[in-house]
């Protein structure tokens, strides 16, 4: 096994780095040697046909040096078949996760708990780990709109939307469309729509259409086209509220 060192522990290296050793795979004796237990020492030995595919072109090359030490004339080659490539002067590759026929039990990486194959955390720590990932995230989203590039488009939206404010006249819209009748008849409806249709219609942030359904009055510009998005118009009715 010596020769296939290096392949043993990137074998380990690698099943370490995907899950860790469960408590129930080792026991400790009396004397204070720790051993395997049998279940774990059975699923290890499921490898055994993997390191006999790769020492076996070494035992070849061994068993060949050795006949030809003998004092012996013979130059026949010694027919020893351990792997193909005897018979095709093929190398076998030593590449672990070609030969790799040993299929671990994907469990959670941090309690250990057996798990789906596409996961990495039971439901438990996915739930405790939740609020450090939720950290993290805010962390990196409030680094992201510190950057130049952030705080320019910031600048260029706030400019765009001074000018409409500077544009708007209030002659231009139906007189109908009181503050009053904004917060009575279409503040309600917009809690029925998403978010990502208020601020496309808009044309503002998620996050700022998140807060007009909230309840935040936008400014009077925006309220016909809210109007519209809920259906609501001058001839609408208290009945054909929308539920």
């Amino acid at each position: 096994m010596e020769p296939i060192r290096p392949e043993v522990d990137a074998f380990v290296l690698d099943w370490l780095q995907r899950e860790p050793l469960l408590r129930s795979y080792f026991f400790e004796e009396r004397d204070g040697n720790c051993r395997l237990t049998s279940s774990f020492a059975s699923k290890l030995s499921e490898t055994a046909p993997m390191w006999a595919r790769l020492v076996a072109p070494v035992a070849e090359w061994f068993t060949q040096q050795i006949h030809k030490s003998r004092t012996s004339q013979s130059r026949s080659r010694l027919p020893v078949q351990l792997t193909p490539a005897t018979r095709q002067e093929k190398k076998v590759t030593s590449n672990v996760e070609r030969e790799l026929s040993f299929r671990r039990a994907n469990v959670c990486v941090s309690c250990g708990k057996k798990i789906h194959s596409r996961s990495t955390n039971c439901d438990e720590c996915a739930k405790e780990k939740r609020p450090e990932r939720m950290i993290e995230v805010a962390r990196l989203g409030r680094v992201v709109t510190l950057l130049p590039e952030a705080q320019a488009k910031r600048s260029a939206t706030q400019k765009v939307n001074t000018q409409a404010v500077w544009d708007w006249n209030p002659t231009d819209y139906p007189t109908w469309l009181t503050s009053d009748l904004y917060s009575a008849k279409i503040q309600p409806r917009l809690v029925s729509l998403s978010c990502s249709s208020v601020a496309k219609r808009l044309g503002v942030s998620v996050s700022y259409a998140d807060q007009i359904r909230k309840g935040r009055v936008p400014h009077p510009r925006h309220w016909q086209t809210l109007a519209k998005l809920v259906g609501w118009s001058r001839n609408s009715k208290p009945c054909c509220r929308n539920r």
